[in-house]
C-alpha cells in the first residue's frame, strides 16, 4: 500500500480522515486506521580511514524503520577479537585498533520493541605498515620525510594523520622524535 504524502506512521496505528467535496459543494468523509509496520533496518558506514593495526578506529551505523527502543549490538570476528566499547550504541569505538593484520567482519545487530531483527555486516582488511611509511601509502619514500618533519616540527598534529603514529615511531622507543627522523633517512638513503 502506497501512503499519501504527509500520513504519520509509526509504531502505533494512525487514524487518518480521508473529505472529499464533489462539484455541487457536498462533502463526504471517510475514516480509516492505518498501522505501519517497517521492519527495521541497519547499515554499517565505512570508515573515514582504513584499518591499520593499533590504530583506533570507530564504526558508526544508521538504523531506519521499525519501532524503538531499540537493542543494539555488535560483533567482531577476525583472526583475534578486538576490544571495543560502544556496545547497545550506534557507534562502537576500538581505542587500539585490530590488534593483528588480516581480515575482519564488523556486525551490527538491531532488535525493535516488537521482536524484528536485522543485521548487516561489513568486511575490512587491517594492514600493518612499514616502519616509516608516515603517510600510509604503503611505500617508504621523500613524502614520509616530509610528513615526519613536520609532526616533529609540530605544524601537522599527530592527530591530524591518524595514521602515523605505528609507523612514523621507526626506533620503536614509544618516542616520534629526530631520532625517527636519522633512522628514515638511512631507510631512504639505502644505508638501513
Amino acid at each position: 500500500m502506497r501512503l499519501a504524502v504527509g500520513i504519520p506512521t509509526g509504531c502505533e496505528p494512525t487514524v487518518v480522515t480521508f473529505t472529499a467535496r464533489d462539484l455541487a459543494g457536498k462533502e463526504s468523509q471517510c475514516t480509516s486506521t492505518i498501522e505501519f509496520n517497517a521492519e527495521p533496518s541497519a547499515l554499517i558506514e565505512l570508515p573515514q580511514v582504513a584499518p591499520v593495526v593499533g590504530n583506533p578506529i570507530s564504526f558508526k551505523s544508521e538504523f531506519s524503520g521499525g519501532c524503538g527502543p531499540f537493542e543494539v549490538n555488535w560483533f567482531i570476528i577476525g583472526p583475534v577479537a578486538p576490544e571495543f566499547i560502544g556496545n547497545g550504541t550506534g557507534t562502537i569505538r576500538l581505542p587500539k585498533g585490530f590488534p593483528l593484520p588480516g581480515k575482519y567482519t564488523v556486525f551490527v545487530g538491531l532488535k525493535d520493541a516488537k521482536g524484528c531483527n536485522s543485521f548487516h555486516s561489513l568486511e575490512m582488511e587491517a594492514k600493518r605498515l612499514r616502519s616509516g611509511d608516515v603517510n600510509g601509502d604503503e611505500t617508504v619514500n621523500t613524502p614520509d620525510l616530509v610528513l615526519l618533519i613536520q609532526v616533529i616540527l609540530g605544524h601537522v598534529p599527530l592527530g591530524d594523520v591518524p595514521r602515523v603514529a605505528p609507523s612514523a615511531d621507526i626506533d620503536g622507543d614509544g618516542f616520534i622524535n629526530i631520532a625517527d627522523l636519522i633512522r628514515l633517512i638511512q631507510i631512504i638513503s639505502g644505508q638501513a
